[in-house]
């Protein structure tokens, strides 16, 4: 949620902590964002082989009192509703539900624009931002975009709520029905 003006921010990342998902740039991210006016804090969710290593990181940047790594949590949608935003920072990704999720329940969201679903996801922008692969400053220039523009905060979170309806059950179910029925038809007619 948008906190007070100079409040902390919480800016909340998810997933295997493996090399894919780039949560090394978003520590770098982080590093640029130190000395800001504006304190941000960051939590990665997670578990996986590339712990050890995103923890020395985070010790050599001196990002330690900022940044934390619980591990694997119950209820990520409990960390994403009381974020201020959610950062995928993959350098590939098919489908990351934790766009759709943060969005479900109102927190804007910036993503790599990296292959295969971000930008789909976020229909080319206008549902949260997007921000080239593999580069921390531009993460660092979107947080610093979202704290300083509270007109495109709410826009985002506004977008975000109306994307990720698209994602329930009830709203996917028929498109799913009809590539079924149009894969069943197929097979009878051939």
């Amino acid at each position: 949620s948008q906190p007070s003006e100079g409040a902390p921010i919480t800016l909340v990342a998810a997933g295997r902590l493996e090399h894919v998902k780039g949560f090394d740039i978003l520590i770098k991210a982080m590093a640029r964002l130190d000395g800001d006016r504006r304190e941000c804090r960051l939590i990665i969710l997670g578990e996986g082989p590339e712990r050890r290593r995103l923890e020395a990181m985070v010790g050599e940047l001196g990002l330690t009192a900022r940044v934390q790594l619980p591990g694997r949590v119950p209820n990520p949608e409990v960390f994403y509703r009381d974020a201020f935003a959610v950062i995928v920072s993959s350098r590939f990704e098919s489908g990351p539900n934790v766009l759709v999720e943060a969005m479900s329940v109102g927190t804007p969201v910036i993503s790599s624009d990296c292959p295969f679903g971000p930008r789909r996801i976020l229909l080319d922008g206008e549902a949260g931002l997007l921000v080239p692969p593999e580069d921390p400053d531009a993460i660092a220039a979107a947080v610093r975009q979202l704290y300083g523009d509270p007109s495109l905060y709410e826009s985002l979170q506004q977008k975000g709520l109306q994307r990720a309806q698209d994602f329930t059950i009830e709203n996917a179910l028929p498109a799913y029905e009809k590539l079924f029925m149009a894969a069943v038809g197929s097979r009878a007619a051939g």
